[in-house]
């Protein structure tokens, strides 16, 4: 649940929020439509939190335990490292199956007599609990299905994320949040860098033909 409550927020003589009391509810799919500057990515700033309301308060229930995923419309670069293994990064399971390796690494060092024994298969059981319920053994099935409902190809898949074109780097990112699966998704314009037959597929049908990422 998102509320808004009685928000109002002004720039200079533009006001842009008067007084909106707006409830968005579980599971709710919204699409927030107007003209170009009235206000739509600031609202999801200031849901965000990256906006200063002039009154009003927006909440989140149990807000500490909430994970947003936000898509600016405007360009993001990208770190240089193939997209397989950045996708497994930002989405983080990587963190995951390194914490689990970890685990597993301190557990074969420690004998059955070992003090920290016990506690050591604890991490090790809560680390793996974690990964598994992320579903990072089909983490790279699942990714590679979503970049080919995008339209990449299985060439692209080890290409350096730096060497996209801006289009597909706004894919790439919108890939991130779907793969990371977020309890709200704050999508700004996401359609302006998806070609026709991205947007009818979607991330669960690979595109019957797609243009190759540029560089």
């Amino acid at each position: 649940m998102i509320y808004l409550r009685d928000i109002s927020l002004s720039f200079a003589e533009r006001k842009i929020f008067d007084r909106i009391t707006w409830t968005i509810t579980d599971r709710g799919r919204v699409g927030l439509v107007g003209d170009n500057g009235t206000g739509k990515t600031t609202l999801l700033r200031a849901i965000l939190g990256i906006v200063d309301l002039d009154g009003g308060t927006i909440e989140i229930p149990d807000r500490k335990r909430v994970t947003i995923g936000y898509l600016p419309q405007d360009l993001v670069e990208l770190e240089e490292m193939p997209l397989l293994e950045y996708l497994r990064r930002k989405s983080g399971i990587a963190s995951l199956e390194e914490a689990v390796k970890r685990c597993e690494e301190a557990l074969a060092l420690s004998g059955q007599d070992d003090p920290d024994h016990e506690k050591l298969l604890k991490e090790y059981e809560d680390a793996a609990a974690r990964f598994t319920a992320k579903d990072g053994y089909a983490f790279d099935a699942q990714a590679k299905q979503v970049l080919a409902g995008f339209g990449f190809r299985t060439g692209d898949f080890t290409k350096n994320c730096t060497d996209f074109s801006g289009g597909w780097k706004m894919r790439i990112m919108l890939a991130v949040i779907l793969l990371s699966r977020p309890d709200i998704m704050l999508l700004d314009e996401p359609t302006n860098h998806l070609d026709t037959e991205s947007m009818v597929c979607g991330p669960h049908r690979s595109p019957r033909s797609s243009s190759r990422p540029g560089c």
